[in-house]
């Protein structure tokens, strides 16, 4: 029971002590990070309006279920295009 309440006790306790994500960068400091697409487009559609943002979800996910990766890479530049920084 304590583990539990521990867990999701938040910043504070990652001060005392490295969580996951934390102890992972230290034991393989050479390996990249992943998000989850999830994530990764709450985000993005967070810094768009919404008026934008049925055509934002459709573009990430012509990114994310392309079927290599040179596809992928056709459709983040096509996003940027669109929904990039002007």
């Amino acid at each position: 029971m304590q583990a539990a309440r521990d867990a999701g006790s938040g910043a504070r306790d990652r001060r005392r002590r490295p969580g996951v994500l934390e102890g992972g960068r230290e034991v393989f400091p050479e390996t990249r990070e992943q998000r989850c697409w999830f994530h990764v487009g709450g985000d993005v559609l967070a810094a768009l309006p919404k008026s934008a943002h049925p055509g934002a979800k459709a573009a990430l996910a012509e990114i994310y279920s392309a079927e290599d990766r040179e596809h992928a890479m056709a459709a983040a530049r096509a996003f940027e295009d669109l929904y990039g920084a002007k």
